[in-house]
């Protein structure tokens, strides 16, 4: 979360290295998605660590110029859910409920719901370090994603899963012992 003037330009530094480590051809979209984290990144900043009066009439334009571009994207990540290292591969719907927590080095694809359950247990996933979501995955309920984890597209993910893992289907279910840093390993 940041809580300074320092942590918000380091993340904001983070994930523009990130974007430009990952892709080798950075394109208009990529362009578009990067402007998107930063404003993300910018608002956080304002609503943590700007209370002055100025600070706070920023935040509320900042805020809805944020809303309006979620709106057009239909992505909906609410303040201080995801810690650095954010990376969205391609522009279109995603959904991460409020009370979610996630960790550092996320990659998620579009296409993506990660909400609470409905009902009695009405808590939020819990989501480790360097986890990759693939397109149309769906993580609901209370559980715990372990880190190093791959997510398969189109899973459903209604239960916990510990770290270094590939999980997949419907419902999701480990199919490698293998984890996101074993697929993202630079060529030496």
């Amino acid at each position: 979360m940041i809580q300074n003037k320092s942590d918000y330009k380091r993340y904001i530094k983070i994930e523009k290295d990130f974007y430009f480590d990952s892709y080798p051809i950075f394109t208009k979209e990529l362009k578009t998605i990067l402007k998107f984290i930063k404003l993300y990144r910018k608002v956080e900043y304002y609503h943590n660590c700007r209370k002055d009066p100025l600070g706070k009439i920023y935040f509320f334009i900042l805020n809805h110029h944020f809303e309006k571009k979620s709106i057009q994207y239909s992505i909906f990540l609410p303040l201080n859910t995801i810690e650095e290292g954010l990376c969205i591969i391609h522009l279109g719907p995603i959904y991460i409920n409020q009370n979610t927590k996630i960790g550092k080095y996320l990659k998620i694809h579009p296409m993506t719901t990660i909400s609470k359950n409905i009902g009695t247990t009405p808590t939020s996933p819990k989501i480790g370090n360097h986890v990759w979501i693939g397109p149309g995955s769906r993580i609901i309920g209370n559980v715990t994603i372990g880190d190093n984890t791959v997510i398969g597209a189109n899973s459903t993910v209604t239960k916990s899963f510990s770290n270094n893992l590939t999980i997949a289907g419907s419902p999701a279910k480990i199919i490698k012992q293998k984890g996101y840093s074993d697929y993202f390993k630079k060529n030496e």
